[in-house]
């Protein structure tokens, strides 16, 4: 995929609410990309947890895509 394809995907993060960072994590999980032909190649990973490394405990959550090379 080239930067270019991205431009219009692009938004402040103070303008986007949960669903649109949501909506926006599924379009970016239906592009396609070259990757070896293996189980979990490619693949979807959502990470949550309330943690409280410095201080008062905070909800966190982490959206990643994670490719094999």
């Amino acid at each position: 995929m080239l930067k270019g394809e991205l431009k219009g995907e692009w938004q402040e993060l103070a303008d986007l609410d949960t669903e649109d960072v949501w909506l926006a994590y599924l379009r970016f999980g239906r592009r396609l990309f070259d990757v070896p032909d293996t189980p979990d190649a490619d693949g979807l990973l959502v990470q949550y947890g309330t943690h409280s490394f410095d201080g008062s405990p905070i909800f966190t959550l982490d959206l990643t895509r994670q490719f094999e090379m």
